[in-house]
């Protein structure tokens, strides 16, 4: 499925008494959406990963971030992998899993 999905990234500043603050920018990227192939399924779940989700994008859109927001909610990202000889990124998803 063609769509948009929101790349959260995150920088962390310290406050006053030493606590690092997360500050967030979203970036709207075009992407195909997937579901996880049942491998990638399995081979996560081996690992603890409840893995959901596969997001194909330009390489360029990608800047290590490792949340993405999909319909209104967030969501993990434990992997990213390139092809070789491939201008595209796979980014793999985990379910919600507790707060992000």
């Amino acid at each position: 499925m063609d769509g948009t999905v929101i790349l959260v990234g995150q920088t962390y500043t310290k406050d006053s008494i030493g606590q690092q603050i997360a500050t967030e920018t979203q970036t709207e990227i075009l992407c195909t959406v997937q579901s996880a192939t049942r491998q990638e399924w399995r081979s996560a779940g081996q690992n603890g990963i409840p893995a959901e989700l596969v997001i194909v994008t330009a390489a360029v859109n990608y800047s290590g971030e490792r949340i993405a927001i999909i319909d209104g909610k967030r969501r993990a990202i434990y992997r990213a992998y390139q092809p070789p000889d491939s201008d595209d990124i796979e980014l793999y998803l985990q379910a919600e899993v507790g707060a992000l």
